[in-house]
Formats: C-alpha cells, sequence, structure tokens
C-alpha cells in the first residue's frame, strides 16, 4: 500500500523521532535504517523543504525533527513523498472508475471498510507514534529482512566507526 520512498520516509522518521532533539548525520541515519544514503538524503530534503524536518550543515550538524512536526499525521507525510491523496489505496479494488453504492464492484462493502480503517489510521497516527516502543532494540534496523548490506560493510568501515560519529 506504501511505495518504497514512503516507507523509507517513515523509517527515517522513526529514527528521528527516537533520536529526539539531537542532530543525525545522514551517514549515521543511513546506518541504522539501511536506507541507502542518497536516497535517504533526497527523502530528507524534500522532508526539510516541506517543514517536517530541519537541517544543520557543518560539523555536528545533521537532520533533526522539528518539534511540532511530532503532532503531524503521517498521512501528511505519505502527501509530502508521493503526492496529495496517495495514500496508497485506491477508490475501488477493481480500479473501475463509477464505484459507489448505487454501481458497486463485487468486493465494494468489504474494500470500503478496510480502505476507510487505512485512512483513518494514516489520519490518527501522529509523526510522535513513530517512536520505537521500549525495549524495541535494533526494530529500525530492516537490513536483515529486506536483504540490503549492511552500509557499513558495504562502505568499508566498522559498523562502530559509522556509529561512533
Amino acid at each position: 500500500m506504501l511505495s518504497q520512498t514512503a516507507r523509507y520516509a517513515l523509517i527515517i522518521l522513526g529514527n528521528l523521532v527516537d533520536a529526539g532533539t539531537e542532530w543525525r548525520p545522514v551517514e549515521r541515519i543511513s546506518a541504522e535504517t539501511c536506507v541507502p544514503a542518497n536516497y535517504l538524503s533526497k527523502i530528507l530534503s524534500r522532508l526539510a523543504k516541506e517543514g517536517v524536518v530541519e537541517s544543520l550543515k557543518g560539523w555536528g550538524g545533521g537532520y533533526r525533527l522539528r518539534p511540532a512536526s511530532l503532532k503531524r499525521p503521517i498521512g501528511d507525510v505519505l502527501a509530502i513523498i508521493d503526492g496529495k491523496g496517495a495514500a496508497g489505496v485506491s477508490t475501488c479494488v477493481f480500479g473501475f472508475e463509477s464505484c459507489d453504492d448505487a454501481a458497486p464492484c463485487p468486493l465494494h462493502d468489504q474494500w470500503s471498510r478496510v480502505r476507510d480503517s487505512y485512512e483513518g489510521m494514516l489520519d490518527d497516527t501522529t509523526i510522535a507514534g513513530l517512536r520505537s516502543p521500549a525495549g524495541a532494540g535494533s526494530r529500525r534496523k530492516p537490513c536483515a529482512k529486506r536483504g540490503g548490506a549492511d552500509p557499513a560493510q558495504a562502505s568499508g568501515r566498522s559498523a562502530k566507526s559509522i556509529k561512533g560519529k
């Protein structure tokens, strides 16, 4: 239901929520989230342009979440990343142009409930809700599940040297 870019944006924002007010360099966010650094930079630039995150150049800089953004619904993030109304759920599960109560598709009633629930979740869940639950540990590191390489290994540096930055 979500584009890869939207998925990455939510993972990145979860990382920044967990960081609090700490500035996080792109390399560290990439190492902790396994989002490729060049892709991550493009996503963060778009989120900065829309006022979701702020950036600081130079030594000790990076990105952090704007405090007011904690209250923004994640549906706003999806709209920023994928365009207005891009919640990943079509009006009709079959893609019919005309599908409503008067002329429903075979799954109209069931799909309407699923779609309404999903859209409600996007409106009701704020960026603050992306915080890792206590004791979640390395939940933010989806590399192994995706089969991706650890950015630390890919760069030839140890994970310890990257995380120490």
